[in-house]
């Protein structure tokens, strides 16, 4: 949970755009929109900040108090912190595109005429060509060469092409919008990556995947005389299904790019185009959400390793133990079955001792439980000589040494 007073974020809510507020709180734009409105907090209207980077300016309305003082402090439920690699990434990513706001172009668009004999300069639309051509051929052949479905849309994946499914009228407006993501890309370090199956996008050697989807527009369906003939006869024969679907789908012209990296993180992955605008001019979040998940990729990767490597200790130290354990209960049955033979052996030699000391052991001379004894007592005495143990205990692969610590790979 995330507590702020309702003055600091009145100030955010007028320094930064919401969204870029609620993806470092890690809630989306239009649930902080309507924590904003919940305090009577004013924000900033659609368009305000496209204009502010145009140059104009607009006063700051004023923080009107409150009657009830608990509206005063803000407390964000489920709200998740970003973790410090990934607030660094935004944070980069965000400098990043003020310092192009502040130098609007790091190629001129109009340079000085060549000396005479001298190659012209490459334009940005230029460089964007190439870097289309370069990038972006393959999904342009296969954007021309598919069909449209039922519904209208076109989808397209496969080795060294970018996933689309969009309608045929918004396939100029997709490879415009790639065109611009892969120069930005480009300009800031990133490359696009040709897989077996699909493209990925390089973010300081980490892929992440990404796909544009053309948003549908949901129409009602109405069933076609077929489909209600082919109900009533599926009613007669007792069926309760429906034989057509709900919705009619088409397309409407609005794109979204969907990262397919980090599910449930609280990142965003989803960037649609908003009503009247150009998907270009959501660029700026975009690459900031696409190094925000190439940071936590690299996180969740290392966070990944240390749970495995702590892990591995751990298996390496029950393994330790159900060896030290296996190794005990062996020596303690050795132990036993000495203590066994000379338990056995003082039995005998009590019974010995008391036929010697009997009287009438003079009279008839030794008998035959005298012999069995003695022979029992010379079997037994030498099972129990040292040298006899230490074979047996060889025999049965019973050490009484402590084994060597750290050799990995030994019997013990």
């Amino acid at each position: 949970m995330t507590v702020m007073s309702r003055k600091a974020l009145f100030e955010a809510a007028w320094k930064r755009p919401l969204t870029e507020i609620a993806d470092e709180l890690g809630i989306t734009s239009t649930g902080l929109k309507k924590i904003c409105d919940r305090h009577d907090i004013p924000t900033p209207g659609r368009g305000y900040w496209a204009q502010v980077r145009a140059g104009k300016s607009f006063p700051r309305p004023a923080l009107r108090p409150v009657k009830d003082p608990r509206l005063e402090e803000v407390g964000i439920l489920g709200a998740r912190a970003l973790s410090p690699a990934v607030a660094a990434a935004v944070q980069a990513s965000r400098a990043w595109v003020a310092e192009g706001r502040k130098t609007p172009s790091k190629l001129p668009l109009a340079a000085a005429p060549p000396p005479p004999g001298a190659t012209p300069p490459e334009t940005v639309e230029a460089k964007t060509a190439s870097l289309a051509h370069k990038d972006l051929a393959a999904t342009r052949r296969a954007l021309s060469r598919a069909r449209p479905d039922d519904d209208g849309f076109v989808s397209v994946s496969g080795a060294g092409i970018v996933p689309i499914k969009a309608g045929l009228a918004s396939h100029p407006s997709a490879i415009t919008f790639l065109t611009a993501l892969v120069a930005e890309a480009e300009a800031r370090g990133w490359s696009l990556q040709a897989t077996p199956n699909r493209v990925h996008l390089m973010i300081a050697g980490e892929p992440v995947a990404f796909r544009l989807e053309e948003q549908p527009t949901k129409i009602p369906h109405l069933p076609t005389p077929k489909e209600v003939a082919l109900k009533k006869d599926r009613d007669r024969w007792g069926g309760d299904s429906q034989t057509w679907r709900t919705w009619d789908l088409s397309p409407s012209g609005r794109l979204a790019l969907i990262i397919e990296e980090n599910d449930y993180s609280g990142l965003r992955r989803t960037y649609s185009q908003r009503k009247g605008h150009s998907f270009e001019e959501s660029l700026d979040a975009i690459l900031m959400g696409l190094a925000a998940h190439a940071a936590l990729k690299v996180e969740r990767r290392r966070e990944a390793e240390v749970r495995a490597k702590a892990a591995a200790e751990a298996e390496a130290r029950r393994q330790r133990l159900e060896a030290f354990k296996h190794r005990e209960t062996r020596r303690m049955a050795f132990t036993q079955a000495v203590d066994d033979a000379l338990a056995e052996r003082a039995k005998l030699r009590t019974v010995l001792d008391h036929l010697k000391g009997d009287a009438d052991a003079a009279v008839h001379g030794p008998t035959g439980m005298d012999a069995w004894l003695r022979r029992r007592l010379q079997a037994l005495d030498a099972r129990l000589s040292l040298s006899a143990l230490k074979i047996s205990a060889r025999h049965a692969e019973i050490g009484f040494e402590e084994p060597p610590t750290g050799k990995v790979g030994s019997r013990w």
